[in-house]
């Protein structure tokens, strides 16, 4: 049994922390688009929903107690339940390919399937990340920042920062001419916010406010600001801010559903999802998984890369968006027609499906058939779905059969080796310390510490945001053996760190729950023995 996707919508893309969505709840988010959804299709019963699946790549705090379940409470019947999954910046994806899964096998007829997330209240790693420290001390690659794997791509793969910059910039140049043409208009659910504020005299008062166009594309921006900004993870690194997506806030859904119920409620499919991969990468350059996993999903659609008339690649870096395009030989005027999530933002457990409402739109508006979603994901893995589009009226056919023929790509997909610690520049590096000694706790803590230092120079003027300087600070102490008298582990340092952080910005933090987190790394890892 087939199934169809009928329609799809989203949320404008927020800055988190500092745009339209920065207090909003991510379940009130998804129950908006979810309501505008059922608004859509008229002639289903929400009582015929047999799911909702919702991606999300920090299920914790307001995003966590089965968020997918309290947005159905909000948005449909109490019959339906819901399912909340995670595989990070795909996690939108999988929710549609799961959805696509059950009906194919008659387990399901109606799905609503996508993803929630607000990076503006739950950082990246969450509240409370306790990596395993045993692991980590020998495989720290595994534990990489995402930024740190970006420079290891941009290394291995000679992808230069100029070539990053201008990347970046046509991102936000073919974003703000989307926005400009309208092109987001039909996909996107207004959202009204009321927010309750302090005045000039320090007086409560309500403000409210519609959220309706993508907060991140910079009209603004040249080259020559691209230039100027300094890498943020590695001190002679090409990664900055402005060659990175942003962190954000949004949600998006759709509605998948079985041939025959498509037919008995008198619908027309949108489109449907061929076939959907993913596969592992090394870790340190996670950045690479599209290469891996864009053939497969080709070959299981039956499909030949030349088929493909549009592809949504998402722009995690410049750098390893960049590795991507050259190892698989991608169309560049085919790619990322309306901009990317470098221009328009990258809420983790969203992109998946916010990139197949889009691509579906748009092969739509253009009136083509094959299109195609890929993505790096978080931990070392690569994701691509390919989708079949279907015009106004147009009839629901026979799904292609999947060939066992080599897909051909003119470039090899072979990842580079990985190199030997020693030879590791991220890896091996040494950071001082204000007083001049050399630190040597361990591998990850030193790359963070590198990447401390970075931020830490820009951070200067502003005391407000002191978390890298007190992470500076303490690695100072603990090169020294001063924390809990004895050198301690890793983990101990950012806890500490953290906490010491936090409970100095009144009201901003969650010291509370940083005390219980040193407390439980304290438990787990104690400081290491002289």
């Amino acid at each position: 049994m087939d199934a169809y996707i009928v329609a799809g919508r989203r949320t404008a893309i927020g800055k988190a922390t500092r745009g339209g969505f920065r207090f909003t709840r991510p379940d009130d988010l998804g129950a908006d688009v979810i309501k505008q959804l059922l608004a859509d299709v008229p002639a289903l019963d929400p009582a015929q929903v047999d799911d909702l699946i919702v991606g999300n790549a920090m299920p914790e705090a307001e995003q966590g107690l089965n968020m997918a379940r309290m947005i159905a409470l909000m948005s449909l019947p109490v019959s339906v339940p819901g399912m909340t999954i995670n595989r990070y910046c795909a996690s939108g994806l999988e929710a549609i390919a799961i959805a696509a899964g059950k009906i194919q096998s008659g387990q399901a007829d109606v799905i609503i399937a996508g993803g929630a997330e607000s990076m503006s209240l739950i950082p990246i790693g969450g509240w409370k990340v306790v990596p395993n420290y045993k692991v980590a001390m020998s495989h720290p690659d595994w534990y990489y920042n995402m930024g740190l794997t970006a420079e290891q791509v941009a290394k291995e793969y000679n992808v230069s920062r100029e070539d990053q910059d201008a990347f970046a910039y046509q991102s936000h140049q073919k974003a703000v001419a989307a926005i400009e043409g309208g092109r987001f208009k039909d996909e996107i659910v207004p959202v009204t916010v009321e927010e309750v504020v302090l005045d000039e005299k320090m007086k409560r008062r309500k403000s409210s406010f519609v959220v309706d166009t993508d907060e991140g594309p910079r009209k603004d921006t040249s080259l020559e600001k691209l230039a100027k900004l300094k890498p943020v993870f590695a001190d002679k690194g090409a990664v900055t801010a402005g060659n990175s997506s942003p962190t954000s806030d949004g949600a998006a859904m759709v509605i998948v559903m079985s041939e025959r119920t498509m037919n008995s409620l008198g619908l027309k499919p949108i489109a449907r999802l061929m076939s959907y991969h993913v596969t592992g990468v090394e870790p340190r350059i996670m950045g690479i998984g599209p290469v891996e996993a864009v053939p497969k999903a080709l070959s299981k659609a039956g499909l030949q890369l030349a088929d493909i008339e549009l592809v949504e690649l998402n722009e995690a870096f410049a750098s390893q968006s960049l590795a991507v395009i050259r190892k698989l030989d991608l169309n560049t005027e085919t790619l990322n027609v309306n901009g990317g999530a470098i221009a328009l933002g990258h809420p983790l457990g969203v992109s998946g499906c916010k990139l197949s409402v889009q691509l579906i739109n748009e092969m739509r508006r253009r009136k083509q058939r094959y299109g195609m979603v890929t993505m790096c994901v978080g931990g070392g893995q690569g994701a691509a779905g390919v989708f079949e589009v279907f015009q106004d009226g147009e009839e629901a056919r026979p799904m292609k059969k999947a060939t066992t023929e080599k897909i051909e790509l003119k470039t090899s997909i072979q990842t580079p080796a990985k190199p030997e610690p020693a030879k590791s520049e991220i890896a091996t590096a040494k950071p001082e310390t204000p007083d001049g000694k050399t630190g040597a706790i361990d591998e990850v803590l030193e790359m963070q510490f590198t990447a401390a230092q970075v931020q830490a120079k820009s951070l200067k003027e502003k005391p407000e945001n002191d978390v890298l300087l007190k992470l500076y600070a303490l690695y100072k102490q603990a090169t020294d053996g001063d924390v809990h008298g004895e050198k301690p582990g890793m983990f101990d340092i950012v806890a500490k760190a953290k906490y010491e952080a936090w409970s100095s910005q009144k009201g901003k933090g969650k010291p509370a729950a940083m005390k219980d987190y040193i407390k439980l790394v304290s438990n787990l890892w104690p400081p290491a023995k002289k």
